[in-house]
């Protein structure tokens, strides 16, 4: 009757670690683009999903970085009785100097993220004033018909 028990028991808490590892945070970041120039500025977005997640700590960031424009939003979905929740956190990044910087893995709800990589080219230089510009315009379709849609494209 013990030995009964004993592996009821040992299946009770098999399941239960499988639930708690099924409902751990899974964490990603990503940028919305992995190369730049000095004085523009790229979206850094971290997503967890799973429950309990807090924000992650961004200033780790400042020395590499200004950080701006802090945002978060998170979602419930319940299909067929089982609920999932995913938060999202965005902030913009203006780097403070040029090359290749490192964004490291950022703690989030007891999970890191991967590190990421940006390339920051330097500045173009600055134009004196003397250049012209040139403008191509481009309407499609040539000739459209009366309420058509056109798609104009502005090239300079």
């Amino acid at each position: 009757m013990h030995a009964i028990i004993r592996a009821a028991l040992v299946v009770l808490l098999l399941v239960v670690a499988t639930l708690e590892s099924a409902h751990a945070a899974e964490v990603r970041a990503w940028l919305d683009r992995e190369s730049m120039q000095l004085g523009e500025t790229v979206a850094l977005n971290i997503e967890a999903s799973g429950t309990g997640a807090g924000a992650p700590d961004f200033s780790v960031l400042k020395n590499d970085f200004e950080v701006m424009d802090p945002s978060s939003s998170s979602s419930v979905n319940i299909v067929n009785g089982q609920a999932t929740s995913k938060q999202l956190w965005g902030v913009s990044l203006q780097p403070r100097r040029a090359g290749r910087l490192t964004i490291p893995a950022l703690a989030v709800a007891g999970a890191t993220t991967q590190p990421l990589t940006l390339v920051v080219a330097a500045a173009p230089a600055a134009a004196s004033g003397n250049e012209e510009i040139l403008v191509e315009l481009a309407a499609d379709p040539v000739a459209p018909y009366v309420q058509q849609q056109v798609s104009l494209t502005v090239r300079i």
